[in-house]
């Protein structure tokens, strides 16, 4: 299922898993955006988003039902808008 529900479903969990992925990279590295090392927490954070999206895009490709292994979350086509 390749709507447009999905592409918002999987896209709002790969900026949220780069966004996650970045700040742990901060807080660990001792949080100090001055002098962090940035190209390496964007290839950190950026290799994060892109094993989340692979993932999505292949658990829908078995599922059918949305990016998420679960039934906790899928996208409903009869759900289009929020309707």
């Amino acid at each position: 299922m390749w709507t447009a529900q999905f592409w918002k479903g999987l896209g709002e969990r790969t900026a949220a898993t780069f966004i996650e992925a970045m700040l742990a990279f901060l807080v660990v590295t001792g949080f100090d955006p001055m002098h962090a090392d940035w190209s390496q927490i964007l290839v950190a954070a950026g290799t994060a988003a892109g094993i989340a999206l692979l993932k999505g895009l292949l658990v829908n490709l078995t599922t059918k039902d949305g990016p998420g292994l679960t039934d906790a979350e899928f996208v409903r086509p009869d759900k289009v808008n929020g309707i």
